[in-house]
């Protein structure tokens, strides 16, 4: 809506994060739509509120997933970034795995499994669960190739 003080406030920081993921070469590309001129759309996605904002993948159908993150570039680009992760971080030591348990919770996959595209799609709908995958089989410790492990805060690790 042009006269929406938000969506003034916004459109900078949506222009901004569209020419940055075009630049960094994401797949991600980002429209515009104005409401008010096209309610028909409007109706379709039940937008009751200036500005809304969508999320739309090939892999969900295209069923809308409202975005409800922050409203500057960094942190529009930053949500965008780990919707189109095509894999999970990789921790490459014992000591950044124990760093990410110091820091909040961690589900950590070790080796293959064939639950990693589940634990991916996961890893980008969750803000405070850390989905790490742990490659080096010299880091397993107890673990054998498949194992999922939850470390929670405050608690002992336990595998799922």
């Amino acid at each position: 809506a042009p006269w929406c003080g938000h969506c003034k406030n916004l459109a900078p920081h949506f222009a901004k994060t569209a020419q940055d993921l075009e630049a960094s070469g994401s797949p991600a590309k980002l429209a515009k739509v104005d409401a008010t001129e096209n309610s028909e759309l409007a109706d379709q996605f039940q937008i009751r509120g200036y500005p809304t904002l969508f999320w739309f993948t090939k892999g969900n159908n295209y069923q809308p997933q409202e975005y409800n993150g922050p409203r500057e570039a960094p942190g529009i680009a930053q949500w965008i970034e780990k919707q189109t992760m095509t894999k999970l971080s990789v921790v490459g030591s014992a000591d950044e795995l124990q760093a990410l348990r110091s820091s909040g919770i961690v589900l950590a996959v070790y080796g293959e499994s064939e639950g990693y595209q589940d634990l991916l799609t996961i890893a980008r709908g969750v803000e405070d669960i850390s989905i790490v995958h742990v490659e080096d089989s010299n880091l397993f410790g107890n673990y054998k190739n498949g194992d999922i492990v939850l470390y929670p805060t405050h608690a002992e690790e336990q595998s799922i």
